[in-house]
């Protein structure tokens, strides 16, 4: 009877150490991957501010930056707490469209398809 109340008591010991050191470990995954979430949504944030700026300086969108914009937007909006681009977003896709040809560029007054 006393071999089996030692084994117990290991038992608790070994099994209360076990799971904090598995509490431990999902701690430090989970931080990670908190981190990356966090990256990730700044290099977004960068990216998206760089091609609005870029834009904004020459009075125009083009087709192939607004599918950029609004890609990599889709992923930024996804990740959460996207108030802070709201409104970049919403300026830049009040620029109006153009699309350049061999360096020439051409209006439009509605979206192209």
């Amino acid at each position: 009877m006393d071999f089996l109340k030692i084994l117990q008591v290991l038992s608790i010991l070994f099994g209360g150490g076990l799971l904090v050191s598995i509490y431990g470990f999902l701690f430090k995954i989970w931080s990670r991957i908190k981190a990356n979430e966090l990256g990730t949504q700044a290099l977004l944030r960068d990216r998206l501010y760089e091609i609005y700026f870029k834009c904004s300086e020459t009075g125009y969108r083009s087709k192939e930056d607004s599918d950029n914009f609004e890609n990599l937007w889709t992923q930024y909006e996804t990740l959460g707490k996207n108030g802070v681009m709201k409104q970049t977003h919403e300026d830049f896709l009040g620029l109006p469209m153009k699309k350049v040809v061999g360096g020439e560029v051409f209006g439009y007054t509605q979206e192209l398809v």
